[in-house]
């Protein structure tokens, strides 16, 4: 490490290292640390439960004053936001259209507002695809319907994997109760309390202001370039939009639009 005046910003402790060397003086307490830092700006923030000097100070509570805080009855709230819990304003979500990208594995579960969360038992005779140990993983809620009473929760595979070697059961679950039948997995499949209901084929919507390959659409110039898979030496704008549109049918509305890639 660089020589120089080191502070801790937990304590303000000041350390000046000479020899390449930083050597901090001992302390203890569950989640407690030293942060030193290369001209650093002293102690940040105030002592608490975990990050102290010598003393973990608890904060104060305010008793309960027999009181509840008026809430707002047209609100329904509900715990599980994201994929680890929470607590979510159902009206604060927005409305969710499922979509889909190429080469994804996933599925959908639309559920009542009341569900906290969704958990997911994905497996085929030779791998489980939800981490191998039950109830599996939680799906992540993406928003809820257009008629705005319902939530829907989205799973995705965070891995490879062969054609040959899809997903034949699943299982929806709370964290291991209120757990569905055996359910056939169907890729991009919408599932509506435990019962399939159709296949998702809406794709992704292509942000065209990233699309950019070195070929101007008016002179219909080449370039040589090797970006893409299935070239060979030269790619037209026209080639490069026949490429896009076969991975994303989306790009098709790009057409004409994108005036370089780069």
């Amino acid at each position: 490490m660089l020589n120089g005046s080191y502070t801790d910003v937990i304590t303000g402790n000041t350390i000046t290292v000479t020899n390449g060397t930083l050597t901090t003086p001992s302390f203890s307490g569950k989640g407690n640390m030293r942060i030193y830092v290369l001209n650093g700006p002293g102690k940040i923030g105030d002592d608490g439960p975990f990050l102290y000097t010598t003393n973990k100070v608890t904060p104060t509570l305010l008793s309960y004053d027999g009181t509840e805080e008026e809430g707002d009855p047209s609100t329904v709230y509900v715990s599980g936001g994201g994929t680890s819990g929470g607590s979510v304003d159902i009206d604060n979500l927005e409305v969710y259209t499922p979509t889909i990208s190429d080469n994804e594995l996933s599925v959908f579960y639309e559920t009542s507002a009341s569900n906290t969360f969704i958990t997911l038992w994905v497996w085929n005779n030779s791998t489980n695809f939800t981490g191998g140990s039950w109830p599996g993983q939680n799906a992540t809620l993406m928003g809820k319907t257009e008629d705005g009473t319902r939530l829907i929760f989205k799973w995705t595979y965070d891995g490879e994997y062969p054609a040959n070697n899809m997903p034949t059961g699943l299982i929806f679950s709370q964290s291991g109760s209120n757990q569905t039948a055996n359910l056939q997995f169907v890729n991009h499949g919408y599932y509506i309390d435990g019962v399939y209901e159709r296949t998702i084929t809406e794709q992704e919507p292509v942000d065209p202001s990233v699309a950019t390959l070195s070929v101007d659409k008016d002179s219909g110039e080449s370039v040589e370039r090797r970006l893409w898979k299935g070239f060979s030496n030269t790619a037209t704008y026209d080639k490069m939009m026949d490429l896009l549109v076969k991975k994303n049918r989306s790009w098709d509305k790009c057409r004409g639009g994108i005036e370089l890639f780069l």
